[in-house]
């Protein structure tokens, strides 16, 4: 999804998000990796409160994230492959300085 359109992963149904302004960690937006030290923290602090629900709600949130982690580092070996192969050009994406790519 983000790399088709660039659009928020927390919430794609009202993004507001302008994707060419956002910076990227291995392709991954980094304010996820903020949101996801927020999650681990919350985790933390909700079991110490025997607070299960919330804890697994954070954790749940941090699942989410590992499979964003995986896919778009998938996406990048995919992109890294296809551009190795001679003669290659690929119609409608966009490289970006920051590394990250997005379909247009």
């Amino acid at each position: 999804m983000y790399a088709r359109t660039g659009r928020d992963m927390e919430a794609p149904e009202q993004s507001n998000l302008d994707a060419s302004q956002v910076k990227h960690i291995a392709g991954v937006p980094r304010y996820l990796f903020r949101s996801a030290l927020v999650a681990v923290r919350d985790v933390i602090t909700n079991t110490i409160r025997r607070d299960p629900v919330h804890a697994f709600e954070r954790e749940l949130w941090l699942w989410m994230f590992a499979g964003i982690v995986k896919q778009r580092w998938h996406d990048r070996q995919q992109r890294a492959k296809s551009l190795q192969q001679p003669g290659y050009d690929a119609p409608g994406w966009v490289a970006r300085c920051d590394g990250a790519d997005l379909h247009v």
